[in-house]
C-alpha cells in the first residue's frame, strides 16, 4: 500500500484495430509508475481525472465484446478500480471529470456519431 497522495494519473493503451490492454497508472510525488489492474484486455482509456484527495476517474472503451461497450471505473488513491456500472453498451467515453467533493462526470457518445460535423 501506497503512503503518498498519488500527483498524476496516466490512461491509454489499446485501440478498436488491435488487441491491446487498456493502460492506466498512479505516478508518485517521487515519479514512481504503477500500473493499475485490472483493466480490460483489449481496452482503451480516452480519458483521466484525478482530484486534490488523490482519488481518479478513468473512461474508455472495453473492447473484449463484439458491442465494446462503455468502461469507467473510480480510482482510490491506493490504486484499487471500482468499475462504474451499468454503463451503456453504444457508448464510448471521451471525457471525464472529478470535483474534490467525489462528484464526477462522464461524457461520450455513440461510435455512430463519429463523423458528425
Amino acid at each position: 500500500m501506497r503512503l503518498y497522495k498519488p500527483t498524476e494519473l496516466l490512461g491509454g493503451g489499446g485501440n478498436p484495430n488491435n488487441s491491446q490492454a487498456a493502460y492506466a497508472a498512479l505516478v508518485s510525488p517521487t515519479g514512481t509508475v504503477t500500473p493499475l489492474s485490472p483493466l480490460p484486455s483489449p481496452g482503451v482509456i480516452y480519458s483521466v481525472a484525478l482530484n486534490n484527495t488523490g482519488v481518479g476517474l478513468i473512461g474508455g472503451q472495453d473492447l473484449r465484446s463484439s458491442n465494446q461497450p462503455a468502461y469507467a471505473a473510480l480510482v482510490s488513491p491506493t490504486g484499487t478500480l471500482t468499475p462504474l456500472s451499468p454503463l451503456p453498451s453504444t457508448v464510448i467515453i471521451y471525457s471525464v471529470s472529478l470535483s474534490d467533493m467525489g462528484v464526477g462526470l462522464i461524457g461520450g457518445r455513440s461510435p455512430k456519431e463519429r463523423n458528425i460535423k
